[in-house]
């Protein structure tokens, strides 16, 4: 059991990636809102919380590349 599970996992991972665009953001904690749609909409790869807001590093399909855009740096 769980023979090719590892291949599996990394395959389906590579499916979801593809088309995925990868951004670097700064979100002010007064944008609160938007960091949860971007959770529940993008993949996170790394976050680091500074005094003034939050730096995300992400993978966004097109549509949330336009939404967080304002928040690119």
């Amino acid at each position: 059991r769980g023979d090719g599970l590892d291949e599996l996992l990394a395959e389906i991972d590579r499916r979801l990636a593809s088309g995925l665009r990868r951004m670097t953001l700064f979100l002010p904690h007064r944008a609160g809102t938007e960091l949860s749609l971007l959770y529940r909409t993008c993949r996170v790869v790394s976050r680091r919380d500074t005094e003034k807001g939050v730096r995300l590093e992400a993978e966004v399909d097109d549509k949330s590349f336009n939404k967080f855009r304002r928040f690119s740096v």
